[in-house]
């Protein structure tokens, strides 16, 4: 029986041509075996195993060998596809610095890992005038850098007078249910702060406030009244 040699090297691609298989789709790759076949471009080595494992039947041998030669042509395939890729991420890119016009390189492996990058840093500085600048001004293949349209902050908007009451009365109510009398100003400055809005209907701020100054205030005065009651109570 001949000697397997279904693992040896695959012959060179002709000229100009280093990846002849990188494109190929499965389909090619079974056509490409089947040609082998039909023209007798056998590889001995494959066609020995096929007609070993089907016992001298070449029908059955052909139909391995297809198998068996396409499998290979897959791997030749990816590898190929993986040399293709790593020599265009080899690839220099050419450029010249800015400042100084000293020829300068970077590959486009390393281009293109900086365009993956959610923030990536185009600055350079070149070895010789140390200058330091964005490549993407001197490489014509990479976008041009734009302005920032970072939004500025929103305008706060002014707190208006009848706000601002508003906002001490409900202070003041609060505080008045532990300091007598400041539950009563803070209900008299939130019954004005309502009169405001109800004249102003188109000026509602504080209206919230006022509310709830009126309400808590009116908690305070009767709970100060409670512990007054209760005072004068305990002295009988």
């Amino acid at each position: 029986m001949p000697n397997d040699t279904s693992h040896e090297s695959p012959p060179p691609p002709p000229p100009g041509d280093p990846w002849p298989l990188a494109n190929k789709t499965e389909e090619d790759l079974f056509a490409m075996a089947m040609a082998e076949v039909k023209s007798n471009s056998r590889r001995t080595g494959l066609w020995a195993k096929a007609l070993s494992e089907s016992l001298g039947d070449e029908r059955k041998a052909e139909a391995l060998y297809i198998r068996y030669r396409a499998a290979q042509l897959t791997q030749e395939r990816d590898q190929q596809k993986r040399s293709a890729l790593d020599a265009e991420r080899n690839e220099k890119v050419l450029f010249k610095c800015p400042e100084c016009n000293k020829n300068l390189q970077l590959t486009k492996g390393t281009l293109a890992d900086l365009a993956g990058q959610k923030y990536p840093n185009w600055n350079r500085s070149c070895p010789g005038c140390q200058k330091v600048f964005d490549i993407r001004n001197v490489i014509p293949s990479l976008p041009k850098p734009t302005t920032s349209t970072v939004r500025p902050p929103a305008a706060t908007k002014p707190r208006t007078p009848n706000a601002s009451k508003a906002q001490t009365a409900i202070t003041f109510s609060a505080i008045g249910c532990i300091i007598p009398f400041l539950a009563i100003i803070g209900v008299v400055m939130g019954h004005q702060a309502l009169a405001y809005v109800k004249k102003h209907p188109n000026e509602t701020d504080g209206e919230n406030n006022a509310i709830a100054a009126v309400v808590v205030g009116y908690i305070g005065i009767v709970i100060q009244l409670g512990l007054f009651m209760a005072g004068m109570a305990a002295q009988f």
